[in-house]
């Protein structure tokens, strides 16, 4: 009536995926490996037919450079991606239809490249689900929410080749270097190091130094403890 007022609108925060906390599992743990990363949560709410997933990598991932992404399980219809950044935006489409609330969805993400050190990657930094307008629904970030925990990335195997030590003499007794040579699988970074042990069988190993034949710049320091030899670049 004149001069009545109604109610004021209500504002409304996102679900948190059922309660559930959401997972992310590359094909491959080993660094540096490319692939496809499998996605996998429980709805909170209904994503409808023209939906949105959008979900942001660690900063610690090489690359994300997504250009689709395919169901696995939980929904029908079709499925574009893009990404910016390591962030891939999600788009349900073809002949999708709405899923029910505490449905569990997983679909894959290729073109996913592991970080290239062996150990935890970074925190993930967010996973929603929203309208097509970018209104959320579900957000691991909302209060109560939890994000997928981070991956652990097991070390890469010299790109599968096997290194090979050779001293300089073969003469039992005999002092003098020993040439290292190996295939690296992941980058070497300026200041990354080399470690290497010995068998106990070797007499002595009292390396202070070390020198570069061939496959890389700038210098080398060593330092030895019993028969194990740090090398560092630098």
């Amino acid at each position: 009536a004149s001069g009545g007022t109604l109610p004021a609108s209500v504002t409304f925060t996102p679900s948190i995926f059922n309660g559930q906390t959401p997972t992310v599992t590359p094909a491959s743990l080993v660094a540096g490996a490319a692939g496809a990363s499998a996605l996998a949560f429980q709805t909170g709410n209904p994503l409808p037919a023209d939906g949105k997933i959008i979900i942001e990598f660690p900063s610690t991932f090489h690359a994300v450079a997504a250009t689709a992404a395919t169901i696995t399980s939980g929904m029908d219809g079709t499925l574009t991606a893009t990404t910016s950044g390591r962030e891939v935006t999600i788009t349900r489409g073809g002949a999708a239809t709405a899923t029910a609330a505490g449905d569990d969805i997983v679909i894959s993400i290729p073109s996913v490249t592991n970080q290239k050190y062996a150990g935890a990657s970074g925190a993930f930094v967010s996973l929603k689900t929203t309208l097509a307008g970018g209104e959320i629904i579900d957000d691991a970030t909302a209060s109560g929410g939890t994000l997928p925990a981070s991956v652990t990335f097991t070390p890469s195997i010299f790109n599968g080749q096997t290194p090979t030590v050779t001293p300089a003499s073969l003469v039992a007794g005999a002092a003098g270097a020993s040439a290292l040579a190996f295939q690296t699988g992941n980058p070497l970074p300026a200041d990354g190091k080399i470690i290497i042990e010995f068998p106990s069988t070797f007499h002595a190993v009292a390396a202070t130094a070390a020198t570069i034949t061939s496959g890389m710049d700038g210098t080398l320091t060593a330092t030895t403890s019993g028969r194990e030899v740090t090398i560092t670049r630098g």
